[in-house]
């Protein structure tokens, strides 16, 4: 004889996607041993700390689960990706190009507007000129930030900041960075770079930010924060305006691609 539903052992990953539900709408049940006692916490716990503490209770199979029905989507100049799931067919580098030309680098600090496409160019040629064996990879250099054109700037002190509340908030961020990040070289049909590549790139950037840090940041911020110090070939760096930096950046992206022979999906 087939028991009564409330006699079924209830998924403990699915009660865990109810409970996000239950508790949008200002309550919080469950009947599994294993998400009671989250049910419980959450009842005494004002509404921020309620989202706080489920963000470590929910298990990994739920924020799978979660993810998997999860549709995100964020406008591009070419169209809607979908962040819960970028996928290839949704990168466009004509949108890249424009997205990175009109962020702003350092939250407007500078005196001048200096764009992320700028920036991306900067690191670019510190790589090569740091890294000359590297140069015919450079297109990884030039793509470091692609995936801020959808997700935007994420500062570094924002997410530092953040930490102090979500301390798996870093992680979260750089998995988001990855998935954009891994759409974009799949778009283009580029395998991902190698360690050595990865780690060349990731010190052309902190290059790049101390350098911009000397000649751009206003004097009355005193020294920069960083352990890296800046590239003493550059002496200064003239903000381009976006259409400029636009341009600037398509077109060298472009080169890279025919210089890898890559073709676009």
């Amino acid at each position: 004889m087939t028991p009564p539903p409330s006699q079924y052992e209830a998924d403990p990953a699915e009660e865990e996607l109810q409970l996000l539900a239950q508790l949008a709408r200002g309550h919080v049940r469950a009947r599994h041993p294993s998400t009671q006692q989250v049910a419980f916490r959450l009842d005494r716990l004002g509404e921020a700390r309620q989202v706080q503490f489920l963000h470590f209770a929910i298990t990994e199979a739920g924020r799978t689960r979660l993810k998997k029905r999860a549709f995100i989507p964020v406008a591009t100049y070419a169209g809607i990706v979908d962040l819960a799931a970028p996928h290839h067919s949704m990168i466009s580098i004509e949108a890249m190009a424009h997205g990175l030309a009109i962020i702003n680098r350092w939250a407007g600090a500078t005196e001048l507007p200096i764009s992320v496409a700028q920036h991306s160019n900067l690191v670019a040629d510190i790589f090569v000129t740091l890294y000359p064996a590297l140069a015919g990879d450079v297109i990884y250099a030039r793509l470091h930030d692609g995936h801020e054109y959808i997700i935007g700037d994420k500062i570094r002190p924002i997410v530092a900041r953040l930490a102090l509340d979500w301390p798996g908030i870093g992680k979260a961020v750089a998995d988001i960075k990855a998935e954009v990040d891994t759409a974009i070289l799949e778009s283009l049909c580029l395998p991902p770079p190698s360690a050595a590549i990865a780690e060349a790139v990731a010190h052309a950037d902190e290059v790049a930010l101390a350098t911009e840090w000397k000649l751009l940041i206003p004097h009355a911020n005193g020294a920069a924060p960083f352990d890296t110090p800046p590239f003493k070939r550059i002496r200064s760096i003239k903000p381009l305006a976006w259409p400029d930096a636009e341009a600037a950046f398509l077109g060298a992206l472009k080169r890279d691609i025919a210089q890898h022979g890559l073709v676009q999906r």
